[in-house]
């Protein structure tokens, strides 16, 4: 019950703040509330809102958000930032200056998108996998996106762009002229 008061609070701090109320609610914190309705309606009844008629949570959603979250947050950040010291030394100049830029934007907020692009052997990889720790190791959440599948296996944490963002995909093949 506690949180359905503070989910309804938050809701009613937002009409205040933007002295609408009759604002939409946005689709997490409906989300949210129907969430902890459903266990609440579960714990006292054995009934899921949709048995009741009540419109259902989109709990995948909500799971996957929080599982990703979670996973972020599991990170020993004292092994990430002995390995990130030994890891330092071992960047070439390219590697050590693309290092820094990246840090430098991470660090100052600046809410940059980078694509880093180079010849297969380059260690790339080891790069990314760099400042994924670096990023983790300050107690900070990192998306870690690839194009390929392939790709993102190789990243701690890594999903293919259009999984993590939700990107659609038109799997309709073309017609190619014969």
């Amino acid at each position: 019950m506690h949180n359905i008061s503070r989910n309804l609070s938050t809701l009613h701090q937002i009409c205040v703040t933007t002295a609408n109320p009759n604002l939409a609610i946005c689709t997490e914190i409906r989300n949210k509330v129907l969430i902890t309705l459903e266990d609440l309606c579960v714990m006292i009844s054995g009934k899921m809102l949709h048995e009741v008629g009540i419109p259902a949570p989109n709990r995948p959603m909500h799971d996957a958000l929080n599982r990703e979250f979670e996973r972020e947050r599991q990170y020993d950040r004292n092994a990430l930032s002995q390995s990130v010291q030994n890891k330092i030394p071992l960047l070439n100049l390219q590697q050590k200056t693309a290092y820094d830029t990246i840090m430098k934007s991470v660090n100052d907020g600046n809410g940059e998108l980078f694509f880093l692009d180079a010849p297969g052997g380059t260690d790339k990889t080891f790069l990314i996998s760099l400042i994924l720790d670096t990023i983790r190791a300050q107690s900070q959440i990192v998306l870690a996106v690839a194009t390929s599948g392939i790709a993102a296996t190789l990243l701690e944490g890594g999903r293919t762009a259009h999984s993590a963002l939700k990107l659609p995909l038109n799997l309709q093949t073309i017609d190619q002229p014969t």
